[in-house]
């Protein structure tokens, strides 16, 4: 059995009802039995990343475009989803009979994100736009401040911290993206929050997004570290006004801690990683 023969054993071996890989010409590399047919495969793989994607006639009937986020391209018939991973040189196709394409998009996640081996916990940076997420991912990394833009999607990378290696996902926050955090939840050990403490006028969207997310059955034990990010600011909400106007006071059955944190200067970094790394040592 060839390698890709392994990925669709595997990936199917999770539920997903078909499973193929394709090269960036169209071949086919490996594929589950019964896999079916896809109309001008060749074009409409790359058209599914390109700036106008559409439709994907599978047997003859339509799965509707929802997204990409430059990795991932996901579609929806009915109850059916669609899932597409690009590679450098080859195209992963999974379609879930049944399966929402966020539930299939899960599934893809957790089994690539297995492939970094067991050793590594598993942690997502969320928060709205603008709060200073990617700053903190490569702060973290590299331990520099790193000129970001807007994350569309996801950054992924592995930091290593004290005797611990994280994998860690920084998932855009824009009103358009929020929806498809879920599709990252599967296996995460922790979320790390973060605020914008100057924005005093979306700290009840950001309560709201929080709220939310903790009840998702995913997430029920995963710790939560919260930055309230900015405090180098002059006239940024203090940490007790963060953590009151996010009412974590109220919040049952789940370790958490809320930290001062400045992106920019590094300032509160090293202790809430030494707190997160404290707390999932103690979690296995």
């Amino acid at each position: 059995m060839s390698g890709w023969d392994q990925y669709v054993t595997s990936l199917t071996s999770q539920g997903i009802t078909h499973v193929g890989i394709f090269g960036a010409d169209g071949s086919r590399w490996a594929a589950s039995p019964n896999f079916p047919t896809i109309d001008n495969l060749k074009e409409e793989l790359p058209k599914a990343f390109s700036s106008q994607p559409s439709g994907i006639v599978v047997d003859r009937e339509k799965y509707i475009y929802i997204r990409n986020d430059g990795s991932f391209a996901v579609y929806r018939k009915g109850a059916d989803g669609m899932a597409i991973v690009k590679l450098n040189q080859a195209y992963i196709v999974s379609i879930g009979i049944n399966q929402k394409p966020e539930t299939l998009m899960g599934n893809l996640l957790s089994y690539f994100s297995g492939l970094f081996g067991n050793k590594e916990r598993r942690i997502l940076i969320l928060g709205l736009d603008g709060a200073g997420k990617t700053t903190i991912l490569y702060r973290l990394q590299v331990s520099e401040v790193v000129t970001t833009i807007p994350t569309i999607g996801f950054n992924v990378e592995t930091v290593q911290y004290k005797n611990l290696k994280f994998q860690v996902w920084d998932l855009g926050g824009q009103t358009s993206i929020r929806p498809y955090w879920r599709c990252y939840y599967s296996n995460t050990d922790a979320i790390i929050y973060v605020i914008d403490s100057m924005d005093r006028d979306r700290i009840g969207i950001s309560k709201h997004e929080l709220v939310s997310m903790l009840e998702e059955d995913e997430l029920k034990n995963a710790v939560l570290c919260v930055f309230a990010n900015k405090q180098d600011l002059e006239g940024c909400m203090s940490v007790s006004e963060v953590a009151n106007a996010l009412g974590l006071t109220s919040l049952k059955n789940r370790k958490y801690q809320i930290f001062k944190t400045s992106a920019i200067k590094g300032t509160g970094l090293n202790e809430a990683m030494d707190w997160l790394a404290n707390s999932l040592q103690q979690k296995k």
